[in-house]
């Protein structure tokens, strides 16, 4: 170790190498070099590294979140319309192309500066307010309130749309 450091006898780790039949390892390892070239295999130490990190854990920024949330609200929008085709003549413009455009302008920045990071942010909740308030519109139009959206965007093979009818629902009472 070291700075000639010791660890304890009683070191959780200690203890579990204790248990590993390490001469078993030493010699299947040994026996997969030759003879004549090299160092000889029994001088040295074996080691054995059981590191594991998980390669899809992802670390949400701000930005990231309020895209998910914009794209959470146009499928609620997407469902709630559906309810209601025959009492409006349109349904509610998004802007997805142009918020899905903004996001991934400043998310494949490598290192944004300040300033393009909270004007996203701004454009991102400017986004979701808008879809909010279509939200809010249709409801009072009659359409029935959401419950549950959908996060995974293809549940089971079928697509985001098609999940959206199965979601509970429940009549909204204001």
């Amino acid at each position: 170790m070291p700075f000639g450091g010791k660890l304890s006898g009683e070191n959780r780790w200690i203890r579990l190498s204790e248990l590993v039949p390490w001469e078993t390892f030493e010699s299947e390892y040994a026996e997969q070099f030759s003879q004549g070239q090299g160092a000889p295999a029994n001088q040295g130490k074996f080691l054995l590294d059981a590191t594991v990190a998980p390669a899809d854990i992802r670390y949400p920024t701000d930005i990231k979140l309020l895209n998910e949330a914009r794209e959470q609200t146009e499928i609620a929008i997407d469902a709630l319309y559906k309810q209601v085709k025959e009492q409006l003549p349109k349904k509610p413009r998004t802007y997805r192309r142009g918020a899905r455009t903004a996001y991934l302008q400043i998310a494949k920045q490598r290192k944004p500066n300040r300033k393009k990071i909270r004007k996203a942010l701004r454009q991102q909740l400017a986004y979701v307010r808008r879809n909010l308030a279509h939200i809010d519109s249709l409801i009072a139009a009659g359409a029935i309130q959401l419950l549950e959206v959908a996060i995974d965007p293809n549940v089971d093979g079928k697509s985001k749309l098609d999940h959206v009818s199965e979601m509970k629902c429940a009549p909204f009472v204001g």
